[in-house]
Parts: structure tokens; C-alpha cells; sequence
């Protein structure tokens, strides 16, 4: 993927309305400037499996960071099948 691609058919409405809400999220210009990298996570308290993917995100946001990129974390749903069964 080129990093110069611009979103060159959208209209200049839909980039203001995109830069806007990026900025609502606490981005400023030079991060704005960054590729965007998806973070994902499925960070929780339920699942003993993920309890410490919060550290380990954030050493993988640091290293986006790190390489040029302007890191967007999300988080998916993460259930330990133990918790999920009810066998009552």
C-alpha cells in the first residue's frame, strides 16, 4: 500500500467529517499525518487467558509509535469458554 494513497475519491466533505472525528478522539495534526494502525485486543477481567493483554497492547502501540504510525486501538470480545457453560 502506498503511504502517499490519499482517500482521493472521496468528497472534501467526507475527509473534513473524518479528520474532524479523529480529532474528537484526542489526535492532533502530526498524528493525523501518521498511517492509522488497527490495534486490536481482547483485553478483559472475565477471561484469565487475555487479563494482561492491556500491557501487551500498549508495548505494541509503543512500537507503532516507534516505526511511524499513529496506533487506533479497538477491542473485540474475549470469553473463556470455563465462564460461558452453565451446567446447572
Amino acid at each position: 500500500m502506498d503511504p502517499q494513497r490519499r482517500d482521493t475519491d472521496l468528497p472534501d466533505y467526507a475527509l473534513v467529517e473524518r479528520r474532524q472525528m479523529l480529532r474528537g478522539t484526542g489526535l492532533g495534526g502530526e498524528a493525523l499525518e501518521r498511517i492509522q494502525v488497527g490495534v486490536v485486543s481482547s483485553w478483559g477481567e472475565v477471561n484469565p487467558a487475555s487479563v494482561h493483554l492491556d500491557r501487551v497492547t500498549q508495548w505494541v502501540k509503543a512500537g507503532v509509535w516507534a516505526a511511524g504510525g499513529t496506533p487506533r486501538e479497538f477491542v473485540i470480545s474475549s470469553i473463556c469458554t470455563s465462564m460461558a457453560c452453565n451446567d446447572r
